[in-house]
């Protein structure tokens, strides 16, 4: 766990246990919580756990990301190393959110091209998925690689926000960063596939159902990450809120 007052972060190589959740908070409205899973993956993977998850605040607003690796942990955890260090910046002044994101994203992406090349395969081939959401002038601004996901919970009521698309690796080019009014009292959470995998078919239902009845960002985050696991969790499950 990486944490500053301002950010607060979980690394999946530092929660390798079976049936074991980790959270933290920031503020009072924002978690971020992270689980290996309750059972063995069924499927070849190279480290146990490849996500990670981390909130953000700052004068201009919040940001909630995820990441989830494939051949290894190595660009998840590089490209998620770039959103924390360049956070402060990100959430220190007033420019365009759209661009900043897009720089983020490059950045992200040179992460993943040096923290890759030297590796032997499978690592050298390693990608992540990455998801972004930033909260700033009224607005959620959102950009996604992979199948991680963003969801506007509004009353009750779940919006996704982005769409699934290739990986960030080494080639990824940029993705649209999708915008959506954000209203008083709406929430935001972003999470693996392991999260939506295992709330089921109705997982924006149930996940905005949750973000709805919680007004603790650290019991929401736990309580979904439990739904998972409930649901049979044999994958790396994290979750970000914003209440």
């Amino acid at each position: 766990m990486v944490g500053s007052g301002e950010l607060v972060g979980l690394w999946g190589d530092d929660h390798p246990d079976l049936d074991r959740v980790a959270d933290a908070q920031l503020d009072d409205r924002a978690a971020v919580a992270l689980t290996r899973g309750r059972y063995p993956k069924d499927y070849g993977h190279v480290d146990p756990n490849e996500d990670a998850v981390l909130a953000a605040n700052g004068p201009a607003g919040w940001l909630l990301a995820v990441a989830d690796g494939h051949f290894g942990f190595d660009a998840a955890r590089a490209a998620l190393g770039v959103v924390a260090a360049r956070a402060p910046d990100l959430l220190g002044g007033s420019g365009n959110p759209t661009r900043a994101l897009e720089d983020l994203c490059r950045a992200a992406r040179a992460a993943v091209v040096d923290a890759v090349a030297e590796l032997e395969r499978p690592r050298r081939d390693s990608a992540t998925a990455l998801t972004l959401a930033l909260v700033t002038g009224g607005h959620l601004h959102v950009v996604t690689y992979g199948d991680t996901v963003c969801l506007r919970g509004r009353g009750g009521k779940a919006k996704v926000v982005g769409e699934s698309g290739p990986f960030l690796d080494p080639h990824a080019g940029l993705h649209e960063v999708v915008r959506v009014r954000m209203r008083a009292r709406d929430r935001v959470a972003v999470g693996s596939d392991g999260l939506t995998t295992y709330l089921g078919h109705d997982w924006p239902a149930r996940l905005a159902e949750v973000l709805d009845e919680e007004d603790e960002p650290r019991v929401a985050a736990r309580r979904l990450l439990e739904l998972a696991m409930t649901g049979g969790a044999g994958d790396h499950v994290s979750v970000g809120v914003l209440l």
